[in-house]
């Protein structure tokens, strides 16, 4: 799966983020503070989906050349994916359950940077490691917002 495939795959959520920028900017009574908060996770989450998704490719290319580790880094990175994309999606509606999801969300980028980190001079897992701690610390600004 090349990048292009990777971006093609969360179009879907990018217009959902641009359909909720006018649903945020139009409820001028609630708190800036929460809506740009949600909308940062929801960017992140996005970045973080792509990104994941294409370590669990290389991981798993490696994997068929007999590396189980990298199996289940690829095992980790495509639930971390999929978590991301709820995430971004719950986010860009401004969901009753974002502070849950984005908790959540938080715990599985660190689990999924934790065995990708294991992988220290692999540049994908490391590039992936670094995206998954930055989503997973704007998760956390998140539900403290």
């Amino acid at each position: 799966m090349n990048r292009r495939e990777v971006l093609m795959g969360t179009a879907g959520a990018a217009a959902t983020l641009l359909a909720a920028k006018g649903t945020f900017a139009a409820d001028k009574d609630d708190d800036d503070h929460h809506d740009h908060a949600m909308m940062e996770c929801a960017e992140e989450c996005q970045e973080c989906e792509a990104e994941c998704l294409m370590c669990s490719s290389h991981c798993l290319e490696e994997a068929t050349k007999g590396d189980k580790g990298h199996a289940t880094c690829m095992q980790h990175c495509l639930d971390c994916a999929g978590m991301c994309q709820t995430c971004a999606t719950v986010m860009s509606r401004g969901g009753p359950y974002s502070h849950t999801v984005a908790k959540v969300c938080a715990e599985i980028c660190d689990r999924c940077a934790e065995q990708c980190e294991k992988f220290k001079d692999d540049k994908h897992c490391t590039q992936c490691a670094k995206v998954c701690r930055d989503c997973a610390k704007e998760c956390r600004k998140m539900t403290t917002a």
